[in-house]
């Protein structure tokens, strides 16, 4: 990760800046470092994504979707994060300073979760 890299806010279906122009320091806390800056999500981008969210619950897009094309968007998801989970395990131990170990296993309930539920969305 790069500390000049800005990280935008994922909006409706693009990367935004935030409309403050405020960001957020993530720091190392094995050695004080900034490891990521995010641009913060205020008042603007959660109106932003409310919005959008609110327009895909309108338009029914998941509601009119057949269940089993949900799970399998489900498992999609699942199976992204399983292939890029020792990056994630990586990153969420330098955000927050614990153990290798339990940050893989955070992300592999992670995927565990999301296999399950994929499992039920064309069940229930």
């Amino acid at each position: 990760m790069s500390s000049a890299e800005v990280i935008k806010n994922f909006i409706d279906g693009e990367w935004r800046d935030c409309s403050s122009g405020k960001r957020i320091e993530v720091d190392d806390p094995s050695n004080g470092e900034t490891v990521a800056v995010i641009a913060e999500a205020g008042p603007e981008e959660v109106h932003l994504a409310v919005a959008a969210a609110d327009r895909v619950f309108r338009d029914r897009v998941l509601i009119d979707m057949h269940p089993y094309d949900r799970g399998r968007m489900l498992f999609r998801v699942a199976d992204a994060l399983e292939a890029r989970s020792d990056e994630v395990a990586i990153i969420n131990c330098i955000e927050t300073g614990k153990a290798l170990d339990l940050a893989r296993g955070e992300v592999r309930t992670a995927v565990r979760y999301l296999r399950y539920y994929a499992g039920l969305a064309d069940k229930l």
